[in-house]
């Protein structure tokens, strides 16, 4: 069984100072949502406010005679050291669990260990002989944890805006952050946040705080360094290999859930989980999101007819309501910040998902681990195009913005370019992606398995994308053999000749549907997209909302952005679609997330 915790969220302040005035207010900061469970805890000068699914998991567990105290947030999937394995039907025991963590890592401080323990997880580690304080997350840094340190006081926490709307933190808007977000899709570089002197913890790290010393960073995996496998050079063993692993991998990740299910695309990933549990859980969902008969609608229809599962589809902009964009805007809060207004059209199927699974199996960066698709990305041109970067003369300018990636790239190799790329994807944008969810319901995630990841890991750029695919279309050839990849309209492994007479007469379609309609033929245009934000903002008053929003006298964005130019950019999209829609949505989130923290300082 899968080594669990309800515990959802913590935030913690430790400091020399006085806290007695912070003790109610620490009580009361997480969520608005009632359902979940609070809890404190104060140790010294340690105060803790915890948030659960359940009244037990707020409990501390208090290891090796009473020295150790241990926080988890989230699940453990495998652990080899000690013998666990979710696929198996042994339970790990929280007492066993928790004895590993202090005597065989967190004592001898063997950090690399930690490498081992495969899942999505925040440990913190406390001992009071040592008056040292740890934070602990898993290699890919699944749960996002934002901390900040300020006059030997430290601050950390699940949630950023925990953190922000404390009275006694120094909050600012960090304005180089959202110049940043402008001109790289939406999102960040580093370990950077929305707010001044907040920092989001990387991943695969250890933190360590002590009263009277900085914080020391440790890093104890990175991905370049994984242990190239002696694998077969025959296709056939190793598509066996890959299939054995993912089949594990799944196992791993639902052996414990009721009612999982999943949101279903049109791509190759989301179609792998669903070929893999659909007769294992014949009440599987999938839920689809888009615009009506956009491909990856359609395809994933097939998909779940091919199937027989429960499928439903969620129409996009909640069927184009003028209600719309207020809705979107209220996930805002819940992403910190740090989610671009348009991405979060991914939380539009959240209250679906909460009435219907007990769990979300993801396909989170499937086509990354399977299907190499940031391998690309081997020098600082790349980098910037992959991102990507716009050019906009809003934010950060080209020079700037190189000077940004040749800083995190500094005595990096060009074979460890694209991990480096990894992290900034995942970290900034990827696995935020997935923190309301996770707040919500279980989320797992079976590409970043630890033994599948290493897998591919192990294999060259050319066998790896070639592998994945054959595996699924000779594995799953129901899924596979005719359903076309929502990427090239056209079944996986079609050859190349044929892919290129598919882009032909697509581009003689687009070239004569006008025409064709004209004389009378009812012909649409193919939908590969499965969003338009455009035809969106052009119901009832959302243009002037979203004017209103960034443009008027308390504008936070307008205050750090030239005026002149702020009102022509905006109007180039609103009015002609001529800008990055991912700036646009970054300057919402940011303006939005900062009005409410303003706001509920001044009720503090």
């Amino acid at each position: 069984m899968i080594f669990s915790n309800n515990l959802i969220h913590i935030l913690g302040h430790y400091t020399s100072e006085n806290k007695d005035s912070l003790t109610n207010l620490l009580n009361t900061q997480y969520s608005d949502n009632n359902k979940f469970f609070k809890s404190f805890f104060q140790l010294k000068n340690l105060v803790l406010s915890l948030a659960s699914r359940n009244t037990i998991e707020t409990e501390p567990r208090n290891f090796s005679h009473q020295d150790w105290y241990i926080w988890l947030i989230g699940e453990v999937y495998q652990c080899n050291a000690i013998g666990f394995d979710a696929k198996n039907s042994n339970c790990l025991d929280h007492q066993d669990f928790g004895h590993f963590l202090i005597d065989k890592i967190c004592s001898p401080r063997n950090w690399k260990a930690l490498q081992e323990i495969d899942g999505q997880f925040i440990c913190v580690f406390y001992s009071r002989s040592e008056e040292a304080l740890y934070i602990v997350n898993d290699r890919f840094g699944g749960i996002p944890l934002y901390y900040s340190v300020a006059s030997n006081q430290f601050f950390f926490s699940t949630s950023l805006n925990s953190i922000a709307t404390l009275p006694n933190f120094n909050y600012q808007p960090d304005e180089e952050a959202l110049k940043e977000s402008i001109n790289f899709g939406g999102f960040r570089l580093g370990d950077r946040t929305g707010v001044a002197g907040i920092k989001i913890l990387p991943w695969a790290s250890v933190l360590e705080f002590k009263l009277e010393s900085p914080p020391r960073l440790i890093r104890y995996w990175n991905p370049q360094d994984t242990q190239r496998q002696n694998l077969s050079n025959n296709l056939e063993d190793l598509v066996e290999e890959a299939y054995h692993l993912w089949q594990l991998a799944i196992v791993r990740r639902v052996v414990d859930l009721k009612i999982p299910g999943q949101t279903l695309s049109g791509g190759l990933d989301s179609r792998a989980i669903l070929a893999e549990v659909h007769e294992r859980f014949p009440q599987w969902t999938g839920i689809s999101f888009g615009v009506p008969n956009c491909d990856d609608v359609r395809y994933a229809f097939q998909a779940s007819q091919a199937t027989a599962i429960r499928y439903i589809c969620h129409p996009m902009y909640y069927g184009f309501s003028e209600y719309w964009f207020e809705k979107r805007l209220g996930y805002v809060w819940e992403s910190d910040g740090m989610v671009d207004f348009s991405n979060l059209l991914h939380w539009e199927t959240l209250p679906l998902q909460e009435m219907l699974f007990d769990g979300h199996i993801s396909g989170f960066i499937g086509d990354v681990i399977g299907g190499g698709s940031w391998d690309e990305v081997k020098d600082v041109k790349s980098f910037l195009n992959r991102l990507p970067f716009y050019d906009t003369n809003l934010g950060i300018d080209s020079a700037k913005a190189k000077e940004g990636v040749d800083s995190i790239l500094k005595n990096t190799t060009d074979r460890k370019i694209k991990y480096v790329f990894y992290e900034a994807k995942v970290s900034q944008q990827t696995n935020l992606l997935f923190q309301a969810p996770y707040n919500r319901i279980k989320v797992r995630k079976p590409f970043v398995d630890y033994q599948l990841f290493d897998f591919f890991e192990s294999l060259s750029d050319e066998v790896r994308k070639l592998l994945y695919p054959t595996m699924l279309k000779s594995k799953y050839p129901s899924l596979y053999q005719h359903i076309p990849n929502q990427k090239t309209g056209m079944p996986i492994l079609t050859p190349s000749w044929k892919l290129n007479i598919e882009r032909a007469r697509r581009l003689i379609y687009r070239k004569t549907q006008p025409s064709l309609k004209k004389l009378g033929f009812n012909c649409e245009p193919r939908a590969r997209l499965f969003l338009d934000d455009y035809k969106a903002v052009n119901i009832g008053d959302t243009k002037h909302k979203i004017r209103e929003l960034l443009l008027s006298n308390d504008s936070i964005v307008k205050e750090v952005l030239d005026q002149e130019r702020l009102e022509k950019f905006i109007s180039a999209w609103l009015d002609f679609g001529n800008a990055p829609t991912n700036a646009i949505g970054a300057m919402i989130s940011f303006e939005v997330f900062h009005q409410e923290i303003k706001k509920r300082r001044l009720n503090y």
